[in-house]
């Protein structure tokens, strides 16, 4: 089969794990590995080029020409100037898309994110007819479909696409209801496994917590600092954040703030998944305290190195955690609950790692990115014949 990847996020190379598109990447190397045809077009890209690997079935074009040189998160759409930009990219992304696509036909076309790429597929497939998809990653939906001209857009899009995707199954549904069409659930992962451990510093006479993703509100990084600060002060943890962000340096501030220097370390932006699958694996539990999420793609990650969870009831990873017995909940926001929990598996959870071992396996296996290649071409055959 040949498809069209269209997406505002995907790594510069294959060493990048920050990005948020590292999903989208690992699914098109799956695919292509498979045996399929995969075009990748990477929108408001910083660089122009093409990228081909395995004897061609693996096209990545990074569209760099008229780029906003900033994230499409940072757009103001009250601001003129954004509006005007951002006009202009999209027009100029439709037709370098479009061109490549006249000399390179492909079955169909499949948008990661809703935004902005679910109204790209459907500007183009006004132009060339081809099919198109959409797969809904997190909640952007929602929150661009209240915009006058963009909201009208998004219902157009998702109006005429052949297939609608969401890695939630709260999204699904929602979808579902808001289009009036069938939304499968179809979750996100990465290729994170079968990794060579190496060392990292952890002293593992300590209850180690460990936090990965983006140091950002909406995924909560600030509620579990504040729920380490009502911790007694003599107890033995430390507390390992990974990744970067906007909220870093605040972070840090209330760290000192807190008490908390000799507690928490802030590794940053890490790009090595084997370091990350170090921590990972050495760590006693994955505190994921999401302010709104569906399924992070650092859930799988955590299942992957058998490592235990403690979630938010955000979306969906509530659910999931009690179905598969893989960890414990909270309610979001909940400071002094999260603390709570904390106080209690500090004082009698680290040996529980083991009990947990069984049923991590049974969670990646499920979802793992093979599997979920599969299933996604199954979906597009069902759609296109």
């Amino acid at each position: 089969m040949r498809i069209a990847f269209i997406t505002h996020n995907y790594p510069l190379s294959s060493k990048e794990r920050s990005n948020a598109g590292i999903f989208v990447s690992d699914m098109a190397q799956e695919l292509a590995e498979k045996g399929h045809n995969v075009q990748v077009f990477v929108v408001n890209a910083s660089v122009t080029k093409t990228t081909v690997c395995l004897d061609g079935r693996l096209k990545i074009h990074f569209l760099g020409k008229g780029s906003l040189n900033k994230s499409l998160g940072e757009v103001k759409f009250y601001n003129i100037f954004d509006l005007v930009r951002l006009y202009r990219l999209f027009m100029q992304s439709k037709n370098d898309i479009v061109d490549i696509l006249k000399r390179n036909q492909v079955d169909l076309c499949l948008a990661f994110w809703a935004i902005p790429s679910g109204i790209l597929v459907y500007q183009i497939n006004k132009t060339l007819k081809v099919p198109y998809g959409i797969w809904a990653l997190g909640s952007d939906i929602y929150v661009y479909q209240k915009l006058p001209i963009v909201g009208y857009l998004i219902k157009k899009s998702i109006d005429n696409a052949k297939i609608l995707l969401a890695d939630g199954i709260d999204l699904a549904n929602k979808i579902t209801k808001f289009s009036n069409k069938i939304c499968a659930f179809l979750p996100s992962a990465t290729s994170f496994g079968n990794i060579k451990k190496i060392k990292v510093a952890i002293d593992k006479r300590l209850v180690n917590f460990i936090f990965l993703g983006r140091l950002e509100k909406v995924k909560g990084p600030d509620i579990f600092l504040s729920s380490l600060s009502m911790l007694p002060k003599d107890i033995n943890y430390h507390v390992y954040f990974l990744g970067g962000g906007v909220l870093l340096e605040k972070l840090t501030l209330k760290s000192v703030e807190y008490g908390l220097k000799e507690k928490v370390s802030f590794i940053g932006n890490v790009d090595d998944k084997r370091i990350i699958f170090a921590y990972l694996a050495k760590s006693d539990l994955l505190v994921i305290p999401s302010r709104s999420d569906s399924i992070p793609l650092t859930l799988t990650e955590g299942a992957k190195a058998g490592i235990p969870v403690l979630v938010s009831d955000a979306g969906d990873m509530h659910v999931l955690v009690k179905k598969y017995k893989i960890g414990y909940t909270f309610p979001s926001g909940d400071i002094r609950e999260l603390s709570a929990i904390l106080e209690a598996f500090i004082k009698n959870g680290k040996n529980k790692r083991k009990s947990f071992e069984n049923n991590l396996n049974v969670f990646a296996k499920d979802f793992n990115v093979s599997q979920i290649a599969s299933n996604l071409i199954k979906n597009i055959e069902l759609s296109i014949n």
